[in-house]
């Protein structure tokens, strides 16, 4: 079985998740996103990474809006084309406002910050041939619906790998995504993201996962074959499991992932 692959930790929400999924794939219900005290619909967050620069091509290209804003997020770093000065801002959250970190201080700030708004979009850009990708960094249904809502087709589910108080900036709001962005496919997300925040009132249904694959991150394989790419199918032994960052990192040769949904 599936779940028998999931961290002790997560099995329980990755059962509730897939009920959720199968739930939304097989009802005719309409679903809402959540309508909070936001003044607007969504905050788009960009620059996070101090050298992930096509987030802050597309916000300065999108530009704020009725139902929009967006912030860079790592100003700082986005200034020395550092992925970080302290310490990573996409492993700081929830952050603490009095620190002597900048990126701990900047992670408190925006949080407060998205109080504010009804759901955050954090968009990041890979150095991969992989496509563009949506990352939801914790098992949520309102995350989901948030992906849903996107013309982006992978969705990754990719929780904590062990207890820790620290994380993304998008475990601590709700609803909250990240968008891994291939540089090549600027123009088409560009015109997603100008949908997104007036789409974001619309109603949900099982039609916005028409197309869509759902898969949940389980582990890392730590060499890596020839051959193998983000998102096709690869071996090691008995196991079949779909990579996700080939090569990315130094030391790992992929994550290994599971798929949820086959469309």
């Amino acid at each position: 079985m599936l779940d028998n692959l999931i961290n002790p930790m997560h099995r329980k929400s990755f059962i509730e998740f897939g009920r959720r999924l199968a739930e939304l794939r097989a009802t005719d219900e309409l679903f809402f996103l959540p309508k909070k005290a936001g003044i607007k619909n969504v905050l788009f967050l960009a620059g996070t990474h101090g050298d992930e620069p096509v987030g802050i091509e597309l916000m300065k290209a999108l530009g704020d809006g009725k139902a929009h804003d967006w912030l860079v997020a790592n100003e700082k770093a986005v200034a020395l084309n550092r992925r970080f000065v302290d310490c990573d801002l996409n492993r700081s959250a929830p952050g603490v406002l009095g620190s002597d970190k900048y990126e701990e201080r900047r992670a408190a700030e925006i949080l407060l910050k998205a109080k504010s708004y009804n759901g955050v979009v954090d968009v990041h850009n890979h150095t991969l041939e992989t496509r563009t990708f949506i990352i939801l960094t914790k098992p949520s249904f309102a995350d989901l619906l948030l992906a849903a809502q996107f013309d982006i087709n992978d969705i990754v589910v990719w929780p904590a790998s062990e207890k820790r108080a620290t994380g993304p900036l998008t475990e601590f709001a709700d609803p909250a995504v990240e968008i891994e962005a291939n540089r090549g496919d600027a123009g088409r997300l560009l015109v997603c993201l100008k949908k997104f925040p007036v789409q974001y009132s619309a109603p949900i249904t099982r039609n916005n996962l028409i197309g869509k694959n759902i898969y949940w991150v389980y582990g890392k394989q730590l060499k890596k074959a020839e051959g193998w790419r983000d998102f096709e199918i690869a071996r090691v032994g008995d196991e079949a499991f779909y990579p996700l960052m080939c090569g990315q990192y130094p030391g790992i040769g992929c994550y290994k992932m599971i798929r949820l949904s086959l469309e």
